[in-house]
């Protein structure tokens, strides 16, 4: 037997009504959930952003304190330099003022040292006139015993040619012996503009024949001492007036002594690549008490006149300055020894 059961109506649609309502149950969930997650989300980056925001204030606030300290710092730093800016201001001042002063003080002291110069130029003159007398007595001595023996055969009425022409050919010969003095002491005396090598020896036997006919009138043993022959490269002029003037300096303080063995040594020898020129006498020496300071200017062993303080100034002067030397003077064996070191070529 078959049945045939059909559902009724009514029951389709509840069993629709309830699946709607399931499936708005579903989505009712579904967009609370996505709400609730979205909330949630949302929550996370607020606080996120809170955390953040809380830093970047904390920060910003630390960033102010610095600041606040950095410009503490930098105000008293710039009442720090604004001092120092005083200080170095009055510093260029006081600068100014002393570099000032020194301007009117090395003006002075060239003013000084042109004086120097010229009271030393006048001192040697006089040292080379004094020398060009002495050269000049022997063949003026000459003409006159010349003139003399002439006039005496001229009141004796003894004219013979040759007599007269013996005599009038020694005082030509001492003529001649006077103009060569010249010559020698004009080239002598004229300042070098250059550098040159020349024979050291060569050039102190000229000085000593200038003025040896001093030192005979005197007594005066005058010699030199070598080994060999040296050549040097400096000025020449110079270095033989110097020679000349030291020279001339111990001849004149023999003058004051009536010793009998006078002597005067004048001595080349060679240290390493130096020439050593020692000038020695036994005039009997300086006075300790100013022998240290005897090559300063208007220091003299005579009177200041004689100008020895200032030939010896100039000397060191020229020798130190110059040809790139050195001096020194000492007491030694009952007189003066002066050593002059020469580079052999500057």
């Amino acid at each position: 037997m078959k049945y045939n059961c059909k559902r009724p109506e009514y029951e389709r649609d509840i069993q629709v009504e309830s699946k709607m309502q399931v499936g708005g149950a579903i989505e009712a969930s579904r967009t609370f959930t996505e709400r609730a997650l979205r909330m949630r989300s949302l929550s996370y980056y607020a606080g996120v952003k809170a955390q953040l925001l809380l830093g970047t204030i904390f920060e910003i606030n630390e960033r102010k304190k610095e600041m606040k300290e950095f410009s503490s710092i930098l105000k008293e730093k710039n009442e720090n330099l604004q001092e120092q800016n005083s200080i170095i201001q009055k510093q260029k001042e006081e600068l100014e003022a002393v570099n000032k002063e020194l301007k009117q003080t090395l003006a002075n002291l060239k003013k000084a040292e042109i004086a120097l110069i010229e009271n030393s130029r006048i001192s040697a003159t006089a040292q080379v006139i004094q020398s060009i007398a002495h050269q000049w007595r022997q063949p003026l001595t000459i003409i006159a015993n010349s003139l003399q023996a002439i006039q005496m055969e001229l009141n004796e009425n003894h004219l013979e040619i040759e007599y007269i022409k013996k005599n009038i050919g020694s005082g030509l010969e001492a003529v001649f012996n006077l103009s060569s003095i010249i010559d020698n002491f004009r080239t002598f005396y004229k300042p070098a503009k250059k550098i040159e090598v020349f024979s050291i020896n060569d050039e102190i036997i000229k000085v000593i024949e200038m003025i040896k006919n001093r030192a005979n009138d005197l007594k005066i043993s005058l010699e030199l001492e070598c080994d060999e022959n040296f050549e040097i490269d400096t000025y020449k002029n110079e270095l033989n007036q110097i020679i000349f003037l030291l020279i001339s300096n111990a001849i004149e303080a023999h003058e004051k002594n009536s010793k009998q063995d006078k002597n005067i040594r004048v001595k080349l020898q060679r240290k390493e690549t130096e020439l050593n020129i020692v000038i020695a006498d036994n005039a009997g020496g300086i006075d300790e008490a100013i022998i240290t300071k005897v090559c300063e200017p208007y220091i003299s062993t005579k009177f200041s006149a004689q100008g020895v303080g200032l030939s010896l100034f100039m000397s060191r002067m020229i020798i130190k300055t110059h040809m790139r030397g050195n001096f020194k003077i000492e007491n030694k064996n009952n007189g003066v020894e002066i050593n002059i070191f020469l580079p052999l070529s500057i």
